[in-house]
């Protein structure tokens, strides 16, 4: 009994939990608050919906596949203004599969990038991802 009290206890003061997560086969995007300009972003599903992610460290995504996750999320004190107050590693790939995500509904890069021909500087990836 005593090694579950710390275990939770250690858990509760890392401020940390592990979260399993789909992650779809192609970028979507989110605006910058402080630029304005767009950012290509992970697209996660944790079970609930979907939405965009920031980089998951020890994480070498690659676009065309759709991958099943293990991630730790830890909430981090005091992030800088803008800047998320969580950060998410990798603990394992459960599953990589080449295919297509069929069943997200946040719009992908490519398709952002296609209905705004008048900013040919976006077409460019940044290094957010």
């Amino acid at each position: 009994m005593s090694a579950i009290v710390v275990m939770l206890a250690s858990c509760d003061k890392e401020n940390s939990f592990t979260l399993d997560m789909r992650i779809a086969s192609y970028y979507g995007f989110m605006f910058d608050g402080e630029s304005s300009l767009p950012h290509r972003m992970l697209l996660g599903y944790d079970g609930r919906r979907w939405e965009q992610r920031d980089p998951i460290e020890r994480f070498d995504y690659e676009e065309g596949f759709e991958y099943e996750i293990k991630v730790r999320v830890k909430s981090v004190k005091n992030p800088p203004m803008g800047g998320s107050s969580r950060t998410m590693s990798l603990i394992k790939v459960v599953s990589k599969v080449e295919k297509q995500t069929d069943d997200c509904p946040l719009q992908s890069w490519d398709e952002f990038i296609a209905e705004h021909p008048e900013h040919p500087e976006w077409a460019a990836p940044d290094k957010s991802e």
